[in-house]
């Protein structure tokens, strides 16, 4: 099924195009920062910028029939909330950035983002990136194909901090392959080359799993202090005893200090070096704090170095009632994750008083989908899920317009690529095929070997 959730408001991704600065259009940065530049503390917007940076406007990042585009206004803090320590999955959402992106799920319309190019041979085994020139990470350093090197070399490579070499990273994606070959042209412009034709790197490294550029694109002048291969050990003696290691724990200790795109949002990430839009900063307890990222590298078509928002503050919660009474309030200006189906009557009737807007999209997940462990340790399961049969028989048995009427209020559609019409008489006959046609005294189909045959789900 497709659930549709409640959102209070919704950034989408929609068709990509490619867009250049209006006509005339000079760089301009938020106030907060042309303070900054005043002082003395930051370089001015054009050279903070990289030498191409990439341009929103129509069409690009805003899903066009939810959200009508338009140049923005700097300043203000944007409001949200949180029942998960450290985890704010809209502000995730919102920030995190892969090497390149797509609009949707698959292969067609991608483009470069940090990478602002990028090439693929004919036979689908050599695929040739080039980072923007003069990016720079958050702290104002330059971002090069050293730091491709180092997350290839060092981390990935380095079987103190990576004990096995990511599949994705290998030839043909297969875990038995070697892996692939990394190859620096120049400063800014690297390849990964595949023993064998692997048309599905490209989807792993830009849409899969929420995945960002955090593997393969790390900050090698502030990693590396934390690093044996370029730190004596008795200089990393004070953060290895701070995360209670020994000397020969660096590798831990490394992976404590490393910032991957899933911890954009965990304590760990203040004072990492970033690529964000918003980078984490202390705050006050009960409360996550987010602060516009000086080098970020988008601008929008007029020249403005985005994002226009200067603050985001994430409020802790304890539940999702606690979420739906600071929305009801007004004390929140976006939630997604955390809204709910069954709270939508309260939205809209608040939604004047509170100066919220209710939209229900598309979720991007089936969050009622149903996965058989096909390699639990027993063999008569294994023959049992195993079989395709069985499988469809389930999915026969799922009366799933009841589901939608009673759990997603008529707000979801049924599957489209896969069998999924309630049909109890045919998933009785797929069993009986597959010879599970002998049942118990209470009723029961049996196994193979004579047993019942139990399903345990776990949620």
């Amino acid at each position: 099924m497709k659930p549709r959730m409640s959102h209070v408001f919704v950034i989408g991704l929609a068709l990509i195009i490619s867009l250049t600065l209006t006509a005339g259009a000079q760089y301009q940065e938020s106030p907060v920062l042309a303070e900054r530049v005043a002082a003395g503390e930051l370089p001015p917007v054009e050279e903070r910028l990289p030498d191409n940076p990439f341009v929103v406007g129509p069409g690009v990042l805003i899903v066009e029939e939810d959200l009508d585009w338009e140049v923005g206004r700097y300043g203000g803090t944007l409001r949200v909330a949180s029942k998960v320590a450290n985890w704010q999955p809209d502000i995730f959402i919102g920030a995190n950035e892969p090497l390149i992106m797509a609009p949707g799920i698959g292969l067609e319309g991608m483009r470069g983002n940090i990478a602002e190019d990028f090439q693929v041979s004919e036979d689908n085994r050599v695929f040739t990136f080039t980072l923007r020139k003069g990016l720079k990470w958050s702290d104002g350093v330059p971002v090069t194909t050293e730091d491709v090197l180092f997350a290839w070399d060092d981390v990935m490579s380095n079987t103190e901090i990576t004990p096995m070499f990511p599949v994705k990273y290998r030839s043909g994606g297969s875990a038995t392959a070697e892996p692939m070959q990394l190859e620096i042209i120049d400063d800014y412009t690297f390849s990964i080359t595949s023993e064998v034709p692997y048309g599905g790197f490209l989807r792993g490294i830009t849409v899969a799993g929420w995945v960002g550029y955090t593997e393969i694109l790390k900050p090698k002048h502030h990693l590396m202090q934390f690093h044996a291969d370029y730190t004596a050990l008795e200089d990393m003696a004070d953060a290895l005893a701070e995360e209670e290691l020994e000397a020969d724990e660096w590798g831990r200790l490394f992976s404590a200090k490393d910032s991957l795109n899933w911890h954009l949002t965990r304590p760990q990430a203040i004072g990492f070096p970033s690529l964000y839009p918003w980078i984490r900063v202390e705050g006050p307890g009960g409360m996550m704090v987010f602060e516009r990222n000086p080098y970020y590298f988008r601008v929008d078509i007029e020249g403005n170095q985005l994002p226009y928002i200067d603050r985001i503050e994430s409020y802790d919660v304890s539940d999702t009632e606690a979420e739906v009474m600071r929305v009801i309030t007004g004390e929140i200006d976006l939630l997604r994750e955390g809204t709910s189906l069954s709270s939508m009557p309260l939205y809209a009737e608040n939604a004047e008083r509170a100066g919220i807007r209710v939209e229900v999209l598309d979720m991007h997940v089936d969050s009622t989908a149903l996965f058989f462990n096909l390699t639990y340790d027993d063999p008569v399961w294994r023959e049992v899920v195993g079989d395709r049969r069985f499988r469809l028989a389930v999915s026969h048995a799922i009366d799933r317009d009841e589901i939608i009427d009673t759990v997603y209020y008529g707000f979801a559609a049924l599957p489209e690529l896969h069998p999924s019409e309630y049909d109890p008489d045919r998933a009785n006959a797929l069993l009986d095929e597959m010879g599970l046609d002998q049942r118990s005294a209470e009723g029961w189909r049996l196994g193979p070997d004579g047993n019942p045959v139990h399903v345990v789900i776990e949620t």
